[in-house]
This record gives C-alpha cells, structure tokens and sequence, in this order.
C-alpha cells in the first residue's frame, strides 16, 4: 500500500526534523523504482514529480535516526539494485522487491539501529492521540 502523504500533518513534519530524523524511501512510477533519502518526504516527492511524465507515488519510507544512516542504507539498497539501474536513478523493479531490499539493507548495516516503517510510525502517533 503506498505511503499516504497526507498522513505526515505539520506536527509530524515538525517532530521528524526536530529529532533530526530521515527517512529512506522507495518511489515508484509505472514498473520503475526510485531508492532516495529525505528529511522531509513531502518535499521530496514534487522534486521527483517535476521529471516525471507519469504520477510518482512513494511505496515506502523507512525512518531511521539521522541523514547519516539513511545516505548509507539508500546507497546500499542501491548498489543491491544496480543489475536493475536504468538512466537517471531509476531502476527497472518492482517497488516490492526495491522495499525488500531497503529492509534488508537496513537491518544488515544497522542492526541495532532503531528504525521504523511509516505504517509503523503512523500507528504510534494515532495511538497516542498526538497526530
């Protein structure tokens, strides 16, 4: 299911950035995929839509504790991907098998690091009434 921007309201946006948060994600258009990273996911999908002649949705954002991490883990999933590379940064592979990939990746390279799937993250703060 793909991520619904709408989820992450100005409260959400605001507390991700505080914490120096960021996220990677796996955007989709048609059967190509995009594997980025972002500290404000909602700014990022305009910037892939500007060179896209089709609707780019974001298939999954993975949060983990800061850029550092995420530059690491999206360059990782990446290079797991580059038998799949088409030109400019897009890869020829279902948003699935791109999704498995960033899980592995992370996992892998950041054992103990504490990350959390948007559907995760969303979850908890609608728990917690803070959304």
């Amino acid at each position: 299911m793909p991520v619904d921007l709408a989820d992450y309201t100005r409260l959400i946006r605001d507390t991700l950035k505080r914490g120096r948060f960021c996220c990677v994600y796996v955007a989709a258009v048609e059967s190509f995929c995009r594997i980025g990273y972002a500290e404000d996911l909602n700014a990022a999908v305009p910037r892939l839509q500007r060179s896209s002649p089709s609707p780019v949705t974001v298939d999954s954002a993975l949060w983990v504790p800061d850029k550092g991490i995420a530059m690491v883990v999206a360059r990782a999933v990446q290079c797991d991907l580059a038998p799949h590379q088409k030109p400019g940064g897009w890869f020829d592979t279902t948003a699935d098998r791109a999704t498995v990939a960033l899980g592995i990746a992370a996992f892998r390279i950041y054992p103990s690091a504490i990350m959390v799937w948007h559907n995760q993250l969303i979850d908890q703060w609608r728990a917690r009434g803070a959304a």
